[in-house]
């Protein structure tokens, strides 16, 4: 199978000749999004150089993870997208971590905060809510919305993404994410009204 016939094959199509380890669909895959994952991983990490270094990491990933994809996850690009936000932000935090326990001694690393810079969490409160007992409530007022709302705020809120990424990785346009998400937050109120969880972040 040459280059220019893997060319015309659809992404889901591209990611399962990647899961049969098909090396020249992997190198397709990457002249298609590898612009638009830079794009991604420079704008969180803010360095060429590591930019470059978790784009490499990312395909890796790529290449050994892709027969785990699931269309129900989101498309492949957004897949894609979302594995090399994730290694960004990993390394955000082993930076911080190393930075931070260099700076200060006999200080047990388990109390260290590793979180990433505000500017890549949206809503830092939103992700305490989920993470403490109150996360049932939510998640099944979340069940409630459409899908295109659902899937916008958990990468907003749930997974760091900020609204200009989302619009990058999903092609909708960045004033519909906004709204949608908007809209969808305004929802999960009316659901949580009468609890006391209070949802911020719209």
């Amino acid at each position: 199978m040459n280059d220019q016939h893997l060319r015309n094959f659809t992404d889901i199509q591209l990611l399962e000749c990647v899961a049969a380890h098909n090396t020249a669909a992997i190198s397709t895959l990457y002249d298609r999004f590898s612009k638009l994952m830079y794009g991604i991983i420079l704008a969180v990490v803010r360095d060429t150089d590591d930019a470059e270094d978790i784009l490499q990491e990312v395909f890796v990933q790529i290449w050994k993870n892709a027969s785990t994809y699931q269309p129900a996850l989101g498309s492949p690009k957004t897949w894609m997208a979302r594995l090399a936000h994730n290694r960004s932000v990993d390394l955000l935090r082993s930076k911080r971590y190393r930075q931070r326990k260099s700076e200060v001694t006999g200080l047990d690393s388990g109390n260290i905060d590793v979180t990433p810079p505000a500017e890549y969490v949206d809503n830092n409160t939103w992700r305490q809510t989920v993470q403490n007992e109150q996360a049932g409530y939510i998640s099944r007022a979340l069940a409630r919305l459409p899908h295109e709302q659902r899937n916008l705020i958990d990468m907003a809120f749930l997974q760091g993404y900020t609204h200009q990424e989302i619009a990058t990785a999903t092609d909708i346009p960045l004033g519909t994410v906004k709204t949608r998400i908007r809209s969808g937050m305004q929802e999960l109120r009316s659901y949580l009204s009468g609890t006391y969880i209070e949802v911020s972040g719209a």
